[in-house]
Formats: structure tokens, sequence, C-alpha cells
């Protein structure tokens, strides 16, 4: 079961070659829109893809992120976020029994979709595997479960219970867990976003092979590296998967 924030991640692309004469602002002309499924959505397709079947809960209203991009430089020049919060789940939602889920995935962006109080049930309730991404600070609402943030929200975050575990990414260095860094894989970076997205949806997956919470770290840095090669959200295919484990032999 996958429950989290999806947004509609839309792309413009074009150039920038003058400043407005009504300001010092750069004139953007776009010339292509491409738009991909964001936030938890991309979690979705990224673990489907993997062969997993998914039972996913989100919300219904529209999130939009909309970025534009100069494409001769893949510079980002602005980014407009719409509809940002969204109505709260309720346990109505939430199927009575959860005993046939063979692990539980929460994206949570802080979007308003996962108040504290369902956080708590949610982890408390569940009795397999549980693997969080969170953008909460405080992270007691969480009883349980191997929580994922990055390196500068790890800063930033306090009060986590002992009974869940901290995966720690620290970008092109790789991920921090119990003391231990798990080596990342060299790539040409072309685009970090939906990179952490990616990482989550890989590490569940090995685990729910594997049940070795070190191999999957080390898998989800591989499938991280081939995600940041490409410009926004990327879904993963086993066949990309092998061809960069063949290079990296």
């Amino acid at each position: 079961m996958l429950i989290g924030e999806t947004c509609q991640d839309v792309y413009h692309f074009g150039r920038t070659t003058r400043l407005s004469p009504e300001g010092p602002v750069p004139i953007f002309t776009p010339n292509k829109t491409i738009e991909k499924s964001g936030m938890a959505s991309n979690v979705y397709e990224n673990i489907c893809s993997l062969g997993h079947d998914v039972t996913f809960l989100s919300n219904t209203e529209s999130i939009i992120k909309e970025r534009y991009v100069d494409a001769r430089f893949n510079a980002h020049v602005l980014r407009v976020d719409r509809n940002e919060n969204v109505e709260p789940l309720t346990k109505d939602r939430i199927p009575q029994s959860l005993i046939g889920f063979d692990c539980l995935v929460i994206s949570d962006y802080c979007k308003g979709f996962l108040p504290e109080d369902i956080c708590s049930f949610l982890t408390e309730k569940f009795e397999g595997p549980i693997f969080i991404d969170t953008k909460k600070k405080d992270l007691g609402c969480f009883k349980k479960g191997i929580i994922k943030v990055n390196e500068d929200e790890s800063r930033e975050v306090y009060n986590m219970s002992s009974s869940c575990d901290l995966i720690v990414t620290l970008g092109k260095f790789g991920a921090k867990f119990k003391d231990e860094t798990f080596e990342s894989f060299e790539a040409d970076v072309f685009d970090v976003c939906g990179a952490g997205d990616v990482f989550l949806s890989s590490l569940t997956s090995c685990y729910l092979s594997t049940k070795d919470v070190k191999a999957s770290i080390l898998f989800a840095n591989l499938c991280a590296s081939i995600s940041v090669r490409t410009m926004g959200n990327h879904c993963l295919t086993y066949e990309e998967i092998y061809d960069a484990i063949r290079r990296y032999k």
C-alpha cells in the first residue's frame, strides 16, 4: 500500500534571450511543454514498473508544479506551484484490514493529506515493513518504520521513535544508515527532480525481494543514479537497471 500526495509536474521548455523593458526580469519564450506525474505518483509508477501491484491512496485535488526551463542550458528560470494545500486523509478511506499488504509506503510531502494522527494510526496498526519519505520535521507521529530524508532535512528532524530507523541520502556521496555510508554510483547529473521518489521506490522493491536493508540501499543508490540522468521525474525500467549494473561491474 502506498499513501501520499500527488501532483502534476509541468515543464515549459524555451529560451530567455532578453530582459523585459518593464523590469529587470527575463522574458521567457516557450516552445515545448511536457507533463509528468509527480510526488507520490512518481513513487507509484516506479514501484509498478519494478513489478509490484500497488493500492494507492492520494489526494483528489489537483496540485500543479510548473517549471520554466531554458532548454539551451537546462536552467530553471521560474517555478510556479498551484493548489498546494489539500484535504486530509480520513480513516474511512483506509482499508479496514491491512493484513493483505506486503508493506506500507508513505510519501509525505506535507501538503496536508497526511496529518499526524493518521500517520500515527497507520504506523501503529500496520504489522509489516514500513518505508517513509517525509518533509515533516517532528517525526514523533511515526511509531515504527524506516524513514528516509535528505541531508538538509536530517539537520532539522527531531523526536524520532526508537522503533524507527533513519536513512539519510547524501546526493553524490551516497546514503547513510546506522553510521555506515553506502557509496553512490557515478552519474552525469542532468536533473535531480524525482530522484528521492526513485530511491524510495527501489528501496522498497529490493527489500521486498531480499529483506536486506543494506543491499536495498545500494540498489536504491544505483536506481537514483539512473534517474538524475534525465529531465524531470523518471520511471525506471529493468533494462536501464541491467545496463547500469553491467556498466559498473
